[in-house]
């Protein structure tokens, strides 16, 4: 029986004793609830539901979070997803597929990206490129192509009298006595060949000297 003067705490709160030791009525945290007036206590919400702070009932969490129970909802991380409502858990993103926080679904990964899978869609670093969407791994640039930024979608060809390897990120000059030729479409350094010096050195040893540079001067005949 309740003596006169008193006052119940409202729904929504629970009764505690404050400092002095006085009675006070306090709202319930959020993830927890208190229906009744007059409540010492306050239960949790059951896993699928939330309640946000002072609340008297919970609610069934929304799309795109997870209750476990007891807690506020909570949106789902990068790279995982809810559907529907009233989940207690998130679904990963599968490969090739990212989502933002708090998605409902998955998405393509865009191109110049790469998914891996349970996580947000990745630029593709410096020497790599993807073209199309939906790619799980960034594709290294072949010889001849380079690429010197993040989230590429193509490799840029290495102009003439220039190279590179598999994966650069810059084309390098051409060292002296190497030329660039065409091959399988790609630029490549091929050095000229030794016995094609020997034979260009015969022959000008006949009328002319040979120069650092491997070409023949008419200035001195033999």
């Amino acid at each position: 029986m309740v003596g006169p003067g008193c006052v119940f705490c409202p729904s929504g709160t629970f009764m505690n004793m404050g400092i002095h030791q006085q009675p006070n009525c306090y709202p319930c945290p959020a993830g927890k609830f208190a229906s009744n007036i007059g409540s010492s206590l306050c239960y949790d919400c059951s896993p699928g539901f939330y309640s946000g702070h002072g609340a008297s009932t919970c609610q069934i969490c929304s799309v795109g979070h997870y209750c476990p129970g007891g807690t506020p909802q909570i949106p789902c991380p990068a790279g995982l997803f809810s559907p529907t409502t009233g989940g207690v858990s998130c679904d990963s993103c599968p490969s090739g597929l990212f989502s933002k926080e708090g998605s409902l679904s998955c998405a393509d990964c865009d191109a110049g990206h790469h998914c891996p899978g349970g996580v947000d869609q990745i630029p593709c670093p410096p020497g790599s490129f993807t073209a199309d969407v939906g790619q799980q791994f960034c594709v290294p640039c072949a010889d001849g192509s380079f690429a010197n930024g993040t989230g590429n979608t193509h490799c840029e060809v290495c102009k003439e009298k220039m190279y590179s390897e598999e994966g650069a990120t810059r084309c390098k000059q051409c060292p002296t006595h190497w030329n660039a030729e065409k091959f399988q479409g790609y630029e490549k350094c091929m050095k000229l060949g030794i016995q094609l010096l020997k034979l260009k050195y015969v022959a000008c040893i006949l009328t002319c000297i040979v120069q650092e540079t491997g070409a023949c001067s008419k200035s001195h005949e033999l």
